[in-house]
This record gives C-alpha cells, structure tokens and sequence, in this order.
C-alpha cells in the first residue's frame, strides 16, 4: 500500500500562494528563473534606429538621467566622442555597463476616460413608477471610444436613496417601501471599441428591479456605485538593435 503524503510532508513552496492560480505561481516562477539567468550576462547591444542607417537619437523628454544611447557620430563629426576604454573587471577603473532601462518610474497622465451609461423603463411613454410596483429597469453601458476597450466592466453597487442621499424610510413592519434587486454586483464583461466607421458606440445592457410598497410620491436618487472597468488600449511599437559579429 503507497504511503499517503500528508500537509506535513510537503514542503510550503509546493502550494500556491493564497488567492494566486497555480498558473501564477508558475508562471511567476519561470520569470524569476529567467531573470536570475539574464542577470548574469554581461553586454548590452546598442539600441540603432530601425532605418539601418546605425544612429539612435533618444526621443525628447525621455526619462532617463542622460542618454542610454548616444547618437552615433562618424570620426569626423564635430560631436563625434571617442569611446571610452574598457577596462577589464579587475582594473580599479573597471566600471559596469550602464542599464539602459535603469529609468526612473514615472506617472502616466491619461485623459478622462468614462463609459456613457442609460437607464430605460416602462412598456410606454404613459407608465409610471407608481407607490405599489414592480418595473425592470435597463442599464446601458456604452464605449464611445474607438482605440480603447472597457475591460471587465462591472457596477459594484445599486442603491436608491432620497435626493439628499439619506436612506429612504422603512414601514412599519420594517420592510422597506423602495427596494432595487440586484443591488449589485452586475457583471456586463467586455465593451469593445465604438465603431468609427459609421460613429456607433458598442454597448451592453442588463436588468434590474424596482420594487415599490407603500412608497411616498417624490423624486429618489439612483445611485451606481464602485463602477469598476480597466481601460485596455493596444501599442504597437518597434525597436532594433546592432548585433557586431567579429572575426574569428
């Protein structure tokens, strides 16, 4: 009969970590495996501009202390620097290859970026909410974007309040007189990009109830709260480098 292993047996970098997929943890692993690896080479290639003409001139307003990347001036160039010697790693002069990504960490600005969200009711234009009901309610999410896509859209939260945002009063038996089911989460997914090519947004819809007893006749305020998305805007972009091979 094969032994059982028991939680005793197993040592604690074989379970995954808490509220992370296995998936994760090894793809998490494989990266901190390849890293230590690259850590240990030595030379950087020269970034060049991808035009073959072997000069890269480091864009304006690029956040690094000086240039990782100097343009590369012919001899004859009045900016031409000579390079500096290289010194072999047991030279008291010996100093390391810069990191060219050793950049400093800075804050994106991005625009304001909001969905265009609706809510429709009523089977005509006469219906009303009335003080004893029950109507289904629509929300419209829209993206009026056409190079961003909302990226697990979610509303966290519904609630129904007076126009000064207080609770609305219960009756009697403690029941309450307006009521919104689902309160929330609502899920709507992905909301893709708006369709520049004939200026019609991408939308997604979904219901939800509200259930009135006993209600007072006034205005209320619908609250959609913790509305959640992540803004996914794809980049394309190219860089070369110059690979010298040298003679045998």
């Amino acid at each position: 009969m094969a032994n059982k292993e028991t939680n005793k047996d197993r040592k604690g970098d074989d379970y995954p970590v808490v509220g992370k997929p296995r998936a994760y943890n090894m793809l998490q692993g494989y990266n901190d495996y390849v890293d230590d690896l690259c850590k240990k080479k030595f030379n950087y290639l020269t970034r060049t501009d991808c035009d073959g003409k072997g000069s890269y001139t480091p864009i304006p307003g690029g956040h690094y202390d000086e240039p990782a990347y100097p343009a590369a001036y012919p001899k004859d160039h009045p900016s031409y620097t000579p390079p500096a010697e290289v010194y072999p790693k047991d030279h008291p002069s010996y100093t390391p290859p810069k990191d060219p990504c050793a950049c400093k960490c800075d804050t994106v600005e991005f625009p304001k970026i909001e969905p265009c969200i609706s809510v429709k009711w009523g089977d005509s234009e006469c219906d009303g909410l009335e003080s004893d009901d029950m109507e289904i309610l629509c929300i419209t999410v829209c993206n009026c974007y056409c190079n961003v896509t909302f990226q697990d859209f979610t509303i966290g939260h519904i609630k129904i309040t007076d126009m000064a945002g207080n609770p609305v009063p219960c009756l009697p038996n403690g029941d309450p007189s307006v009521q919104v089911v689902p309160s929330g989460s609502i899920c709507f997914g992905d909301i893709c990009p708006c369709d520049c090519t004939c200026n019609k947004p991408s939308c997604v819809s979904r219901e939800f109830v509200v259930y009135t007893c006993g209600a007072v006749a006034k205005c209320y305020l619908l609250s959609f709260e913790d509305v959640c998305f992540t803004v996914c805007h794809e980049v394309q972009t190219k860089q070369c480098f110059k690979v010298e091979i040298c003679k045998d």
